[in-house]
Formats: C-alpha cells, sequence, structure tokens
C-alpha cells in the first residue's frame, strides 16, 4: 500500500502526511469510530453528527453494525467504571481510576443515562440487521441513534 501511495505523489517527495493517505487512501483521523465516540462521551453533538454525515455518505467504509458496537463498547466500560465509582466512593477507596476519558465522561453520563444509552444501542444493533429499521439508510439510523443517545 505505501509503495501505491507513494506512486500517486509528486516525484522526490520526502515525507507522507496524514492529508496524503486521506485524500489518496481515504482514511480520515477526524471520521472514524474512536472519534465518534470521543465526540458521544463528550456530548458534542455537533461534532458527533458530522461525523455521522460522513458515515451516511459512505457506508460501505463506516458500517453501522461496527459503529453500534465501538459505541457500545465504550458505554458498556463506562457502565462499569460508574458502578466501580460507586462501590469504590461506598467502600471509602481513594481514586484508584487512571481512564482519564471515562471518569471525566462520568458526571455527564450516570447510569440511569447509561441503561437509556444501552437500550438504545440494543434497538440499533437490531435496525443496523435490518429489524424494524423502516427501511432507514445506515447514516439515516446512526443520526437518529446519535441525536436520541445525545438528548437524553
Amino acid at each position: 500500500e505505501l509503495e501505491k501511495l507513494l506512486v500517486s505523489l509528486p516525484e522526490g517527495t520526502q515525507r507522507i502526511t496524514d492529508r496524503d493517505i486521506e485524500r489518496n487512501i481515504g482514511i480520515s483521523r477526524e471520521y472514524n469510530n474512536f472519534e465518534l465516540c470521543k465526540a458521544v462521551l463528550g456530548r458534542d453533538m455537533a461534532r458527533a453528527l458530522r461525523i455521522a454525515d460522513h458515515f451516511g455518505r459512505n457506508p460501505k467504509e463506516n458500517p453501522l453494525l461496527v459503529t453500534v458496537l465501538a459505541l457500545f463498547g465504550q458505554f458498556r466500560q463506562l457502565f462499569v467504571l460508574n458502578y466501580l465509582y460507586w462501590l469504590a466512593r461506598a467502600l471509602k477507596v481513594g481514586n484508584v481510576f487512571a481512564i482519564n476519558e471515562l471518569r471525566q465522561a462520568m458526571p455527564r453520563w450516570p447510569n440511569n443515562k447509561v441503561f437509556g444509552v444501552l437500550g438504545l444501542l440494543r434497538e440499533y444493533d437490531g435496525k443496523s440487521k435490518g429489524l424494524d429499521a423502516g427501511g432507514a439508510s445506515d447514516g439515516e439510523l446512526l443520526r437518529e441513534l446519535l441525536l436520541k443517545m445525545l438528548t437524553i
């Protein structure tokens, strides 16, 4: 793949940049499931929906099922961390957690909201597999899911 990329760049190019990769291969550091999860955990609706629009325009590169699984993984971890944090406080244990992003998200995502999100993710997991999707595209389903998640 690197050789293919080098052929497409101007002769004498000494350095390959992120932009070169995005332009020629189509992988974007801004539009991926990791960045979407980060935007959702930060409750950044504008950024999450911008990523969802990109995913909707590129459904083969960004399957809804993979996105739902990535979001589920993050919220499953957040649920466990919220529970462990509550347990640590109940046991009067000091701060034993070093997972910064999830820890920072905890005040924004108490478990009653996490339960709601986990239910939505379960529902959209089914929709991503064709159950009660109503003919909506993956991009439309993802935008709908994110709007529901971020307004819980």
